[in-house]
């Protein structure tokens, strides 16, 4: 019965000038749970933890530090009291793997205080370590993916990942993408590697990734890319991800489509299967695949029509065409 638990607890710290920060952190809780009896009140609930936090009690600090990040649905994020509170505790006693990968990603996000990337990469950077577990990937991402404040630095985030990948048993398929596109893409600190590229793209795609077998399938159709163009290993890789697919990215199947219509490159041109495929990407809602077989149907004229295939990005193609 946690309404008279309160109430009991109540009476009681209206008797003492200096009740115990530890059961007055309990109460705080009981009123934030709301249950067996007791009505939910915040606002009751944060006083009680506020004060048993100022009298140092440390798992009122946390409670509060848990509730400024996150926010409920009576709570709102305050993630720069957040991230005082978090500083203050990590003072004391750094040894506390989860608010020091908290602490680093407030700080990296800049996600409801002023970014501060340099002080996020501090405590990330302690945190791998340390061993924490999160950190690394946190950081390896930060690397990856640049912020406002710092460029990308790829040197770091290959490193980074290929720990991770040799630490951790489960399959991390997002990791291996992004090995595969920093070897694909090269700069920041690397040498673009195709071949690396293509053995983490291959990984990636056995263990289930559906972002992969896009990437992969550029490194054989996309001609900006040193190796060898092989349109009969773009067009297996591209049926064999859309088998899989309920509905897939429309761009992609306008890709294959090209691909068939073009021809060449180890496979013979197929007009066919390039028509089925324009027609599901322009059912899709893609403009260019629409585009391209309103061209397809009326190029019966002596106009000559040329195709020119550009990569964008590196998953999708933009598909332009031009009259003789």
């Amino acid at each position: 019965d946690y309404a008279k638990a309160a109430d009991i607890l109540e009476r009681l710290f209206a008797t003492q000038d200096e009740p115990d920060p530890c059961v007055m952190e309990h109460l705080g809780q009981l009123y934030l749970m709301g249950e067996h009896g007791l009505t939910k009140d915040v606002e009751r609930g944060l006083y009680w933890l506020e004060r048993a936090a100022d009298k140092g009690d440390d798992d009122a600090r946390k409670d509060l530090m848990w509730l400024y990040a996150n926010g409920d649905e009576d709570i709102l994020p305050d993630r720069v009291k957040a991230a005082q509170i978090a500083e203050q505790l990590l003072e004391e006693n750094p040894e506390r793997p989860k608010i020091v990968e908290a602490l680093g990603y407030m700080y990296v996000s800049g996600e409801g205080l002023p970014r501060d990337t340099q002080r996020g990469l501090k405590w990330l950077t302690y945190g791998d370590a340390q061993g924490y577990a999160n950190v690394k990937e946190m950081l390896m991402r930060v690397y990856y993916n640049g912020t406002e404040e710092i460029p990308p630095d790829y040197t770091k985030a290959v490193r980074l990942a290929k720990e991770l990948l040799s630490e951790q048993q489960e399959q991390k398929l997002d990791v291996m993408n992004a090995l595969g596109y920093m070897y694909l893409e090269g700069g920041y600190g690397i040498t673009r590697d195709l071949n690396r590229a293509r053995i983490w793209l291959e990984k990636a795609m056995a263990a289930g990734s559906e972002e992969a077998p896009a990437s992969l399938a550029a490194l054989y159709w996309n001609e900006s890319y040193s190796l060898k163009q092989d349109y009969a290993k773009a067009t297996q890789i591209l049926e064999k991800l859309f088998k899989r697919q309920e509905n897939p990215e429309p761009a992609l199947m306008r890709t294959l489509g090209v691909l068939y219509l073009e021809g060449g490159h180890g496979i013979t041109a197929n007009p066919t299967l390039a028509q089925k495929w324009l027609k599901r990407a322009a059912e899709g809602g893609d403009a260019d695949a629409k585009n391209v077989l309103a061209n397809i149907n009326s190029n019966n004229s002596s106009g000559c029509l040329v195709w020119l295939v550009f990569p964008f990005g590196i998953s999708t193609a933009v598909l332009y065409y031009l009259f003789a």
